[in-house]
């Protein structure tokens, strides 16, 4: 079965830019999600924090009415509506950590390739027994580069 033909069995629906999937949070009753939560919370040693994971599952549950919802204050109403309305709010040392980490993983990259390629270099003469050997210790150094790198 193709991907499109799925959506509808998951409870997805067409709108003008294509399928939908629905929320499967909607049809849970808000007693039934506030004491999921909780249970959750109880498994896992998050306690401390039950307020705000019942506030994060009520705001899941129905994001478009967040404004409505009466265990949210106005701190709250703020904070999401500045996720809808300032995006790209953070902070600018978070934008440079992640530019700085693009640059350090684009020169692993370069790195990795450099290495192992250069370790994997054929010699024009092959035919001698000599050549042949130096060649399989070349490729057996370049694998072992290559797990090195990636384990």
């Amino acid at each position: 079965m193709r991907w499109p033909d799925l959506l509808p069995l998951l409870g997805g629906r067409l709108t003008k830019c294509g399928y939908r999937i629905k929320n499967p949070l909607t049809e849970v009753p808000k007693d039934q999600l506030l004491e999921d939560v909780r249970n959750f919370a109880h498994q896992h040693g998050l306690q401390d924090i039950i307020p705000l994971l019942e506030k994060g599952a009520l705001v899941a549950q129905n994001p478009r009415d967040f404004e409505s919802l009466p265990e949210l204050d106005e701190d709250d109403r703020i904070c999401l509506r500045e996720e809808v309305t300032h995006r790209w709010k953070l902070p600018w040392g978070l934008y440079y950590t992640i530019f700085l980490n693009s640059i350090a993983a684009a020169i692993q990259g370069w790195d990795q390739t450099g290495q192992c390629s250069s370790l994997v270099s054929l010699d024009n003469d092959s035919s001698s027994y000599a050549a042949n050997m130096v060649n399989r210790i070349k490729w057996s150094k370049s694998f072992v580069s290559y797990r090195v790198w990636y384990s």
